[in-house]
């Protein structure tokens, strides 16, 4: 798909990780860790321990290489900023997925991410002062290269994250590239997104982000009243769910999804650019739902200070939005395409044995929750501008979701 686009970054706070050099006098021998907080010290053996006692874990060391490979489902490429800074930009199919600052994660690049953190932090549960032991729960239906994640780990400790990823092979690229690993804040798993949220516990999220796709839409058996159905239950009372969807001039889609979600949630909102609530433009649009009131003023206030306008629409107006719309449901899927009973889309990516041995990510084999599903998970799309980044050309349109 081509993009008519330019360039804007947000950078906030730090990094979020303690970089080779000195610390405490002393030099750090084997690279990056995971940050310390307060003061830290080190012994002879250059072993690092934080003020409380903590030992922060080393963080793998990004290698990302300019080019394309084959993955599960299709190609997936690299691509270098032309900037001068490091960021990179991984391409699923020939399509923009994520974009990535090795320097700094807080750097979004992609305006619907800006979005949706700005959603995510208006939230009371994160917003609030931290406590101690005041943690927040976020599911991710979608890896790719984890921008959001990243980002999340490096501005808020309380954060407790899961991603489920589709493609192993992606997910073992933006390991490689991004210096991604699976640890306790930050969960990688390769899994179907609907078998994961089924596989949740009643009340266990704060945040569920739906950012699936194949090709340019939102697999069909994750915009269904069922699968909304079950979202709204694994939310917590003042939990958000937020779905990115790419779609056209007459918004058909985000009017369907808008219609579907009230079905299962009291507030349901929407984000996009003004141009294509006017339908103007092809671009991305944010669906945000809760069981309660949503932060729409804080929310709102960010999108205000944004370098790209974007519209909150809430209310009244989201329901005259998805008014006389039909909601998705799983019995208008083609025949084949999802089977409730075993979580699996037609043509679902399997994963053999030896490869699961050979990951470096937990596979579906590890429960997400209380028990384990078939696998097939989902990855980022971004219909919107950038620049100084050169799409290679997609050798293949295998299906992604």
């Amino acid at each position: 798909m081509h993009h008519v686009t330019f360039a804007v970054g947000i950078s906030a706070g730090g990094t979020g990780f303690l970089s080779a050099g000195v610390l405490g006098g002393r030099p750090v021998p084997h690279g990056p860790v995971e940050a310390c907080h307060g003061e830290a010290s080190t012994g002879t053996s250059g072993r690092i321990t934080c003020q409380d006692g903590h030992v922060p874990t080393r963080r793998v060391l990004p290698r990302p290489v300019a080019g394309t490979r084959s993955v599960a489902t299709g190609v997936a490429s690299l691509v270098p900023d032309t900037d001068g800074r490091r960021g990179w930009t991984l391409f699923v199919n020939g399509m923009e997925s994520s974009h990535v600052d090795l320097d700094d994660p807080t750097r979004l690049d992609f305006e619907y991410i800006r979005w949706l953190v700005a959603g995510i932090e208006s939230l009371p549960v994160v917003a609030r002062p931290a406590e101690e032991t005041d943690t927040w729960r976020i599911l991710h239906l979608g890896g790719g290269g984890c921008t959001l994640p990243r980002y999340l780990a490096a501005a808020h400790d309380r954060a407790r994250q899961v991603v489920v990823e589709l493609d192993p092979g992606v997910l073992e690229l933006s390991q490689q590239a991004f210096g991604l690993r699976s640890r306790a804040r930050l969960r990688l798993r390769i899994g179907e997104a609907r078998a994961a949220v089924t596989a949740e516990a009643d009340a266990g999220c704060d945040v569920v982000v739906r950012d699936a796709f194949i090709g340019s839409n939102v697999p069909p058996h994750l915009l269904t009243r069922q699968f909304v159905a079950e979202v709204a239950r694994i939310l917590r009372p003042g939990g958000l769910y937020v779905a990115n969807l790419a779609d056209g001039e007459l918004l058909a889609t985000a009017r369907r999804e808008v219609a579907t979600a009230q079905q299962s949630f009291a507030h349901v909102a929407l984000v996009a650019e003004p141009g294509q609530l006017r339908g103007r433009r092809y671009g991305n649009v944010v669906i945000a739902a809760s069981h309660s009131p949503l932060p729409v003023v804080g929310w709102a206030r960010r999108l205000a200070s944004d370098p790209v306008r974007a519209r909150l629409v809430d209310g009244e107006a989201a329901r005259a939005f998805g008014s006389g719309r039909h909601p998705f449901d799983d019995a208008d899927l083609e025949p084949g395409w999802f089977d409730p009973a075993h979580g699996a889309p037609a043509g679902s990516t399997t994963v053999s044995p030896d490869a699961a041995a050979a990951s470096p990510v937990v596979l579906a084999t590890e429960p997400i929750a209380a028990s384990a599903a078939p696998a097939r998970s989902s990855e980022t799309l971004r219909v919107t501008r950038s620049a100084g980044r050169n799409a290679p050309e997609a050798t293949s349109d295998n299906s992604r979701g």
